[in-house]
This record gives C-alpha cells, structure tokens and sequence, in this order.
C-alpha cells in the first residue's frame, strides 16, 4: 500500500487523477441524497420513503470513503479509513438486504403501460366528472331560474357596475318592461327616479357596507306603487327581492283611518274578549264614564250596571252576539261618580278568517238628552191626545146639544108637510125652515167629519155605484137653491164608464159640497157645468166648472185646508165653515181618488175635478133608502124613551096621529120599568121601540140589551145626537136595528118602522 502510495505521489499527475476522480465521486455521492430528500420533500405520499433514506445514508459514506483514499493519499491515516469503509460496508449490506425485500414489492407496482392505461381512465373519468359537474351547475342554474320565475316577489341583480345581470318575469311585470329592455342596462338609466328615492340611498349603502338592507318607499310616475326592497349584497354585486305593497300601504292607511275614526269617534266605542272582559275603550268611553282605561282593563262591562234590567235582558244579548247576529239595544247604566245615563249599544262578534269569534266589538251612543225628548213629546203627546179627546168629546157634546133643539123643529116641519091643507105661502115658509134646520145639521156633520179626518176614523161601506145616479140625487137636494138664483145647470155626460166602487153616501157627499160650493160662489144668472169624462179606460173624472168669482191664485195651494174659504180679508160674507172642500178631498182620497182645482184668477170661475177608479163589476147600486116612497108603518105598540120634553112631545103627537099606540118615558129607569113588567106580563107586549142613548140616568143601549132579551123579534131604533161611526156600531152591538142620527124628519122614522 505504501509502495503504492509512493508511486503515486512520486506521480504528480496520477496523484492529480486519483484525487479528482475521488472528488467527483464524492461530490456526486453527495448530491444523490440531496436530490433524494428533495423528492421525498416534494413527494411526502411516496411509500419507500425509508428506502430513500437508507440508500442516501448508503451514498453519502460512499462518498466519505472516496474523500478518505484522497486524504490517506496525502496522511496514511489507514486506520480512519478503514473504519469509515466499515461504515460503508455495513451500510451497504443493510441497503442490499432491504433492497432484495422491496424487490417483489416493486415488482408489484404497475408497469409504463399499465400507468398509461390507468392515466388514461382517469382522464376520462375525470372528463365524466367534469362533464356531471357542468350539468349539476346547469341543473341548479335552471331549478334556480324556475324558482325565481315561480315566486311571486320581483328578483334582480346587478353586478358591481349597476347593470342588471338576472331579473324574473315578476319584477319585469312590476317594472312594465321586457327583460331585455332590463338586463345589461344600467339601474339609473333604466330608472333614473330610484337615485332621488330612499331605494337609490340604501342600494348605495347595501353595495358600500357589504350589508343587507330593506326598504319601503313609493316610487312615482310611471309606477305609481309602493314597493318593498330586500337587498342583499355579494362578490357579484347587489340581488333585490321586491314586492309591490300597495294594496297593503292602503289597507295600512285604511287601518290608520279606522284607528284614528275610533280614537276620535264622538260614540264610545268598547272591544271585550269572548268571555266579555274590556281589552279596549276609547277615549269618548272614558269621558262619559269617567273610568280611565287602566281601570276598566280586563273588567267586565257589567261595572256600568245600574241594576234595573232583568237578568233575561242580558242573556237574551249573549244569546245574540254568540250566535255570530248582531244585537242592538238599550241601556240604563252608572257612570263612576254615581250618575246615571241611557246609551244605545250596537254590539256584534268580530271573527277570524276562519268564521270564528274572537272578539265582541259594542258601538254607543249617549242618549240621556234624547231619552229627555223623548219623554218630553210623550208627555207632551199624551196631554195632546187628552186635549184632542176633550175636544172630540166637546164636539161630540156640541153635536148633540145642537141636533137635540132641531129634532122637534124638523120634526114638525115635515109632518106639516103632509097637511094638504097648507097655503102656498105657508108651505113656502116651511120649506125655509125644514132647508135651515137641514143645513144647520150639515154644519155639525161637517165639525164631526174634520173630527173624523184627523184620527183616521172615517170608514167606508162600498159597493158598485153609477155615478151618474148620485149626481141626479145632489143635484135634486140643490135644485131649491139653483132656481132661487137663477142659475142655469148644464149638464155632459161624455163618459162610457160611469160605475165606481165606493160608498154612495160619502161620494154623494162629495158631490153635494161641491155643488153647494158652486151655487154659494156663482152670482144670480151664472151657470154651472158639470161634465163627465173619462180621461183612460180605469179613471172616471167628474167636472164641476162654474162662471162664479173664482180664487186667487194664491191660495189656489190652500183652499182644501180646513177653515180655508180662499179670502185674504177673512170675511164670512159667503157664510159657512170651510170645511166642506176639506172634508171631500178627504173622502175622495180614502176611495183612492183625486180631487184639484182650477181657477183664472178672480171672478173668473172655478173647476174642481174629482177623479176616482172604475169599478171592475158591472152592478150598479140600489138607489138609498131615501129614494124609497114613504109608506106607513103598520100599527104597532111602541115605547118611547126620549129625556128630551120637547122631542117627546111631538113623537108622541105624530106616532099617535099615524095611528100607533105609544107608551113615552123620560128616563131609563122608567123605560126598564115598562120592559119588566112586559116580562111579567103586567104589560101587553112591545113591538118597537125608539130610544134615545143619552138618558139622565142610563143609556139606550141598556134598554136595548132588556128589550131584545125580552123579544128578539122586537124592532128597536135608536134615536140620538150622537153619530160617529163608534156610536153606530155600538147601538148596532146593543140590539138596534137602526141608528138615526138626529135631526131626525118623521119621514126618516117612518121608514125605519116600515122596514
């Protein structure tokens, strides 16, 4: 070795060979780990890692042993150098070892072209997954599309530059535009209001701050709606969900309006849960009541309670209200301090969307002042309606004090009447006063109709009547008074429908008053013309038209008033009442008719014109019994009950003058007297008897009831200045045959005994 060693130091140029090669071996051994432990940096999933490790620790004393022989080259440090090979050796060993062991196991790992197969599977597994990937996004994309097309709110997004990017068919519908005149459009643009708006403002503030925002604001022409902004920042820039809430800001506003109406409402205005407890008054409740809202919180109305309702009245209310109606009613309730009031309450169920109550809502009205009023009129009614009947009663009084003084008068005159032997000039005198007497009974039959009129109790007994008949019977009744003036009567019939359906006395009535009316107002030598006519195939018109001094037009208006006789100077110098128009209008009415007036003007006549419904039926009314020829009674035994001397006197004169046998008493007593003892047979029987109703100590009606239990074949008439329709009826009920209102002409009582 030393030999060896000599040569090559003794050879500087294989000493330099030997020492190169050496150190490029080494340095190369020294490299080889470097590269490997940059691999195993790089490569931390490579599974030999611990054969790399002992293979670089194999290299690296390789390499220690080549810079070992050129150091032992230059110092025979043999014993340094064989340690190191060693080293090297053992190293080596193990690493042979080891490496013989990986050996299947790299054997087992796939080959160039086994690597190539499995890259290129994997590359088309990677392209189908890359391919899956690109439909999922597609997929989403659409799904997210169809939702933001289904929903009802409006979407938009723009990017970061303001342009719309994404906006559904919603918010296009909103904005009244297309998408494409939306989508990469700017917002400002597009709707260059929103930069002045609340919207502008928070949009700029959602984008800056990077945080979500909402907003409610109207935006005008030419939207003219509310809107609702949800704005939500990102990367991409601002998406909006919006929604139009008009509809809601108005039913916001109405809400307002209604809670404002409540609050300030002048009626209070009580809202209870359903089992009655308060949970809202308004402020018009507390000033009536004086009960704050915190004190009435939770309570029951029933601290209103002033405890003179019956416990019905309130179930009858709860009953009401829970069963979904509406209730109405009034209360008399106390107020904090003790006062009491009446309130009128309105209550009903409040329920929800589902019908059910949820709440009892009670609106009322403070009606102490009215209830006052109304006490106050019914007082005042009450002493109106006393008032009214005493005046019925005086009047009725009146009548009959009136009629019972002429009954005898006319009485006589028309017995006079039948005296063959009278003078012309006597008869004529007669006649004057039987016409005075007659129109005297006429005027308190008119104060008795007005009476009549005013409480309804006019009543009618219909039937088919020719009106052409009625006419010819007032026109009898005024024929005395026409001739005495001279005036001429025309008469035109142009009428085909002359039948009516009414009461032929009232109608007659009618035609009477107004034919009187004519002939008072016609001056001597004027005219009167009476037409009928008919003006349609239902009405019948019958026409007064006189040449007498007219009406003025101002109380043309006025002239069927009560009392009225159409003079502004309230002279009576045409004598009469003024009722006798009233009265008819009256009765024309209650058949259904019509009755007006017309006039020129002064001294120019007049024209009343009565029109009333033609009859369906084609019969035509019996002439009244007036028309009947006069014929005696049979003799009869007829008792007379008549308080008054002088009407007594002369029925008792013209029965027995007819031939009768008449027993006459003044009183009640002594007419019941006279029933008794026909009962007991101590008297021959009755066959008619005539009774006044007012006795002094009894009534007619009384005698009546005795008689007729007696003898209901008895013919019983009663005989009285009292006339009302109630009257009638009343003697009717009694047992009476025949009612006849005085002033009575014997030819009337003939009649009713012959009948």
């Amino acid at each position: 070795m030393s030999a060896l060693l000599n040569d090559i130091s003794g050879n500087p140029k294989l000493l330099l060979l030997h020492t190169l090669s050496n150190g490029l071996i080494a340095t190369a051994y020294f490299c080889i780990p470097f590269a490997l432990m940059a691999f195993m940096r790089r490569r931390k999933d490579w599974a030999f890692s611990w054969m790399l490790i002992l293979f670089s620790a194999f290299i690296v004393t390789c390499g220690i042993t080549h810079l070992m022989d050129i150091y032992t080259v230059y110092v025979p440090a043999y014993w340094s150098s064989g340690v190191i090979k060693a080293l090297a050796a053992i190293v080596s060993v193990a690493t042979a070892i080891l490496l013989l062991k990986l050996v299947p196991r790299a054997l087992a790992l796939p080959s160039p072209n086994e690597l190539h197969l499995a890259n290129e599977e994997l590359r088309k597994v990677n392209k189908a997954l890359h391919e899956s990937d690109e439909a999922l996004r597609e997929a989403h994309a659409q799904a997210t599309t169809a939702i933001l097309e289904r929903i009802s709110d409006g979407f938009v997004t723009f990017d970061r530059d303001w342009r719309c990017i994404c906006v559904n068919s919603a918010a296009a519908r909103f904005f009244r535009k297309p998408p494409e005149e939306l989508l990469g459009k700017v917002l400002w643009d597009v709707f260059p209001e929103t930069d002045r708006l609340m919207f502008g403002k928070e949009y700029r503030r959602a984008m800056a701050e990077n945080v979500a925002v909402t907003v409610e604001d109207f935006y005008p022409e030419p939207l003219n709606a509310w809107f609702e902004m949800r704005c939500y920042p990102s990367v991409a820039g601002l998406s909006i969900f919006f929604s139009d809430i008009t509809e809601r800001k108005a039913t916001e506003q109405r809400l307002r309006q209604l809670s404002r109406a409540v609050e300030q409402s002048p009626s209070p205005v009580v809202i209870t849960d359903t089992k009655g407890n308060i949970e809202y008054v308004n402020p018009r409740f507390t000033t009536l009541t004086g009960y704050s809202f915190k004190e009435v919180h939770g309570k029951n109305p029933r601290i209103l309670k002033s405890g003179i309702f019956t416990p019905e009245t309130y179930r009858e209310m709860w009953k009401t209200i829970c069963a979904g109606r509406e209730w109405h009613g009034e209360f008399y309730n106390k107020k904090k301090n003790g006062e009491f009031f009446w309130e009128a309450a309105s209550i009903c169920p409040i329920t929800d969307e589902n019908g059910v109550v949820t709440h009892f809502l009670a609106v009322k009205e403070d009606i102490t002042e009215r209830k006052s009023a109304e006490r106050a009129v019914l007082e005042a009614k009450h002493l109106a309606e006393q008032a009214n009947q005493a005046k019925d009663d005086f009047i009725a009084a009146l009548s009959h004090e009136l009629r019972t003084p002429l009954t005898p008068v006319l009485l006589t005159v028309s017995a006079l009447q039948d005296e063959e032997s009278l003078s012309p000039d006597l008869r004529n005198q007669i006649d004057l006063i039987r016409h005075n007497v007659q129109m005297e009974a006429r005027l308190i039959d008119d104060l008795l109709d007005v009476s009549k009129i005013a409480h309804g109790k006019i009543s009618l007994q219909s039937e088919a009547v020719d009106i052409s008949a009625l006419l010819s019977k007032a026109l009898e009744i005024m024929r005395e008074d026409v001739v005495r003036k001279g005036i001429a009567i025309q008469i035109e019939s142009g009428a085909q429908y002359v039948r009516a359906y009414g009461d032929p006395a009232r109608l007659q009535q009618v035609f009477w008053n107004l034919l009187k009316n004519a002939a008072k107002f016609t001056p001597s030598g004027g005219s009167i013309h009476i037409r009928t006519f008919n003006p349609d195939p239902r009405t019948l018109c019958v026409e007064f038209r006189d040449t007498g001094i007219g009406i003025a037009p101002e109380f043309l208006g006025k002239i069927f008033r009560p009392f009225e006789q159409g003079s502004a100077s309230g002279d009576h110098r045409y004598g009469g009442l003024g009722l006798g128009l009233s009265i008819s209008k009256a009765i024309v009415g209650l058949h259904g008719g019509t009755l007006s007036v017309a006039s020129a003007g002064l001294d120019r006549g007049a024209t009343f014109t009565v029109g009333l419904p033609v009859s369906e039926t084609a019969h035509v009314a019996q002439p009244p019994p007036s028309a009947v020829p006069v014929r005696n009674a049979a003799l009869l035994r007829i008792l007379l009950a008549e308080d008054d001397e002088n009407t007594r006197a002369v029925l008792l004169r013209l029965l027995t003058r007819d031939g009768h046998h008449v027993e006459a008493v003044g009183t009640c007593a002594a007419a019941l007297q006279w029933a008794k003892a026909m009962a007991t047979g101590q008297s021959e029987p009755f066959e008619a008897l005539i009774s006044d109703i007012g006795l002094p100590d009894g009534s007619g009606l009384d005698i009546a009831r005795e008689i007729k239990a007696l003898a209901p074949e008895i013919k019983a008439i009663a005989l009285s200045g009292y006339g009302t329709d109630e009257d009638i009826r009343n003697s009717i009920q009694a047992g009476f045959n025949t009612h006849l209102t005085k002033p009575v002409s014997f030819g009337e009582l003939r009649r009713a005994l012959a009948a």
